[in-house]
């Protein structure tokens, strides 16, 4: 572990927000990310100072490799930026930005994966169970590469009678495949908005313990229409992917309404050939294997999902 540095302060749109401890080996990136996830912020471009010297630090120049003690004071900078700052009421960041065990354990990248899956009643019979195995699929194919199972993190949520949490995110080495239940309507909005606050809690936790990420990905799979609001949601995804905060896909299944999921995906939506579950969960693990062998930040390309998808 490096060294910490303590009671760092960072000054962004005339706030200071105190950190208590944070890692030497942090990158300016990772702080700049950190405080923009943190705050009401479009992130986009930033830039980061030593208010002692006034010297702008390289994207990826460590606090230790600029010198930085304790107490110091840091400017950040951001090109766009709201107007509302919602700074964790002003309180102080207690997190140690290398403190969680899991970390300590396994420090790797991380590239997480949400599958946001539709368990309303229409979802019964076949559908569900070829779901289940696609889902025992997906496990067994990331665990034959030893460093997608280090890097990968997967969590699941289902939205059914009620939005629930089913697997919070666990590296696949924890992953364990649940066997899911039908019930319910289909309230999709609700469930867009629970992944989009998991993932940025959870990118909140990594940039609390310097730990580098991959761009997240979010798997909608449905075979029906919204029963509750869903325009919001569909808005807050699209402002999301075009921040590249997020990469956002939706599968449709049987008879689900392609031309609403249009409107909801900021890309397009594909139509599950059949009940080809298996496929398109080996599809996704060669998908989230290739990016985790990548360089964070890198574009990788993806094969192409027309063997078991169909626009």
């Amino acid at each position: 572990m490096s060294q910490m540095i303590r009671n760092l302060v960072v000054e962004v749109a005339n706030n200071q927000i105190p950190i208590s401890e944070v890692a030497g080996d942090v990158t300016a990136n990772q702080i700049l990310g950190f405080i923009a996830d943190n705050l009401n912020i479009i992130n986009g471009p930033g830039t980061l100072s030593r208010k002692l010297t006034g010297k702008q630090f390289l994207s990826f120049e460590t606090l230790s490799g600029a010198g930085i003690e304790d107490g110091e004071v840091l400017i950040a900078n951001f090109d766009t930026a709201s107007n509302e700052l919602n700074i964790f009421g002003q309180s102080q960041v207690d997190d140690n930005l290398f403190g969680a065990a899991e970390f300590a354990d396994n420090p790797e990248p991380r590239c997480p994966c949400i599958l946001l899956l539709d368990v309303s009643g229409s979802m019964q019979g076949d559908k569900i169970n070829e779901l289940n195995s696609g889902l025992r699929i997906l496990k067994e194919t990331l665990a034959r590469d030893s460093l997608a199972s280090l890097r990968v993190e997967i969590a699941i949520i289902t939205f059914g009678a009620g939005v629930e949490i089913v697997h919070d995110f666990k590296t696949v080495d924890q992953f364990i495949a649940p066997t899911l239940t039908v019930n319910g309507a289909t309230p999709m909005g609700e469930g867009i908005n629970k992944a989009l606050d998991i993932l940025q809690n959870r990118k909140r936790v990594y940039r609390q313990n310097g730990i580098a990420y991959y761009r997240p990905w979010i798997f909608l799979i449905t075979d029906g229409v919204p029963t509750d609001e869903w325009q919001s949601a569909a808005q807050s995804v699209k402002e999301a992917d075009a921040r590249k905060s997020v990469a956002f896909f939706c599968i449709g299944v049987d008879r689900a309404d392609m031309s609403l999921l249009k409107q909801i995906s900021p890309r397009q939506p594909l139509k599950l050939k059949g009940l080809n579950f298996q496929e398109m969960f080996v599809w996704l693990s060669a998908s989230l294997t290739s990016t985790s062998h990548s360089n964070v930040g890198d574009t990788v390309p993806l094969q192409s999902p027309l063997g078991w998808g169909e626009i």
